[in-house]
């Protein structure tokens, strides 16, 4: 997958991740890369894309290895990034 579309399904992931728990509690987890919930958002969201078996374990490896390489400015943009997609579904 491209990683354009990885970070796409990342975005996703932490906007679901916003419904239920802070943002801030999420910036935490990220910074120290990513936990369980964020590892089950993503392949949540890749399962929905029609992903599966060994294909969709490879891309929520590549999500969370590419969530691990980031810094606090990139997360904080993506977290940016979920905020307004969450937004924007709901109104």
């Amino acid at each position: 997958m491209e990683w354009a579309l990885i970070i796409t399904a990342i975005i996703d992931a932490i906007a679901k991740c916003l419904e239920n728990r802070r943002r801030e509690d999420i910036e935490e987890r990220l910074l120290m890369g990513g936990g369980f919930l964020e590892r089950r958002a993503l392949t949540k969201i890749l399962r929905a894309q029609d992903y599966h078996g060994r294909l969709l374990r490879e891309e929520v490896n590549e999500g969370m290895a590419m969530l691990r390489e980031m810094d606090a400015e990139d997360i904080s943009c993506l977290l940016d990034d979920a905020e307004e997609l969450r937004k924007g579904a709901s109104e």
